[in-house]
């Protein structure tokens, strides 16, 4: 692991509709799988993380999304000499990572989703670092909706605005026992945390967020003061909706 000042890793070699291609350095040009940038340990391509691409004015954040290298070449026998050629020259073995593009950061820092305008091949592409980020992420921290912390950078909390999350279309998807009824029951706790007096209707089809015991008292996963339950059975709804 080496200790570096500067954050770039690598090139962008190919560009396509919705991903980017990226060489990075040689070992010869001074590749490392780990480099530490101040206090910060960071791993090279690794799935998930972020890097960042620059060309000119142009800044894009994206996510690795794969990363593969060159296969080693294989030794063969020189028959004229007897002798053996070829070999597996990690120096100048050549590294790939596959990047989709988040987004665009302004000339003022800030994140925003989708890209205008892509780069051109040549453009460097430079890793980010958690402080980079947590300006990215520290827009919407006075709506106090924290979601989350980042899975590639467990010490960065990433908050929303839930206007604009609960005016649009959300899911959440994932396979049985993923903690899909968890995550409602956490985004929706905490929005009431934050937005006492959200009017929010939920249909409860299996009684995960709210049941009765055996002795017939309701429980609930959300504060009592806050929540009215309905009983399927008991409401009645016009034939004409």
């Amino acid at each position: 692991m080496q200790t570096s000042e500067t954050t770039l890793v690598g090139n962008i070699t190919e560009i396509s509709g919705g991903q980017l291609v990226a060489t990075l350095l040689t070992e010869a040009e001074g590749f490392e799988p780990v480099v530490k940038i101040g206090s910060e340990t960071l791993s090279v391509g690794q799935l998930g993380s972020q890097l960042l691409i620059k060309h000119r004015h142009i800044n894009i954040l994206g996510q690795v999304l794969r990363m593969w290298e060159d296969p080693p070449e294989e030794f063969t026998t020189d028959s004229n000499r007897g002798s053996m050629t070829g070999g597996i020259a990690r120096p100048s073995r050549k590294r790939y990572v596959r990047i989709l593009p988040l987004g665009e950061i302004d000339q003022q820092g800030t994140f925003i989703r989708g890209v205008k305008q892509f780069p051109v091949t040549g453009a460097e592409v430079h890793l980010v670092t958690a402080k980079q980020l947590e300006v990215l992420f520290d827009r919407f921290r006075s709506e106090n909706l924290a979601l989350g912390r980042l899975s590639s950078r467990n010490e960065i909390e990433v908050f929303l605005d839930p206007n604009p999350l609960f005016t649009r279309h959300l899911a959440i998807l994932g396979q049985s026992g993923a903690g899909k009824s968890w995550t409602v029951t956490s985004l929706l706790q905490k929005t009431v945390r934050v937005m006492p007096k959200a009017h929010i209707v939920m249909l409860d089809l299996h009684g995960e967020y709210g049941w009765k015991d055996d002795q017939g008292k309701m429980h609930s996963a959300f504060p009592d003061e806050i929540v009215h339950h309905v009983d399927a059975r008991e409401l009645e709804i016009p034939y004409w909706l």
